[in-house]
């Protein structure tokens, strides 16, 4: 770890940004029933990693991951969600979430986060990813 001498061994999220995507991230990340006293918290993506693809599981992933974001992130307005195969490997699946920041006052630019499994097992959250058929890591 990182030792910084303002905010110790763990950095601080210091940007509305950042707590938006940190927030995203722990939501998609976690499973209903995995957060004490709130078992309606999480999206679950880990749940799904080997569900067969099918048009009614995306149309409930969709539909999941917009009411979690109005439920537990409500100053994340959601633009988009694409689910997507990956060319080379068909049985991956890419989850991008296209959405904005909004303060009342102003608005952010679009932000994305992307979850992926490269290996099949771990979930990995990646801001602002541009998809290709080569290794993001």
């Amino acid at each position: 770890l990182l030792y910084e001498e303002f905010s110790g061994p763990y950095g601080s999220l210091e940007t509305l940004k950042e707590v938006a995507f940190q927030n995203l991230k722990v939501l998609a990340l976690t499973s209903p029933g995995e957060r004490v006293w709130n078992p309606n918290f999480g999206i679950g993506l880990r749940n799904l990693l080997f569900e067969n693809d099918s048009q009614p599981l995306r149309v409930d992933l969709t539909k999941r991951i917009s009411d979690q974001i109005a439920a537990y992130v409500p100053f994340v307005k959601l633009i988009n969600v694409n689910l997507n195969e990956l060319e080379d490997d068909l049985n991956s699946m890419y989850i991008k979430i296209t959405y904005v920041v909004s303060t009342g006052a102003s608005t952010s630019a679009p932000q994305e986060i992307g979850f992926l499994h490269p290996d099949g097992v771990v979930l990995t959250a990646l801001p602002d990813l541009v998809l290709s058929t080569q290794p993001a890591f």
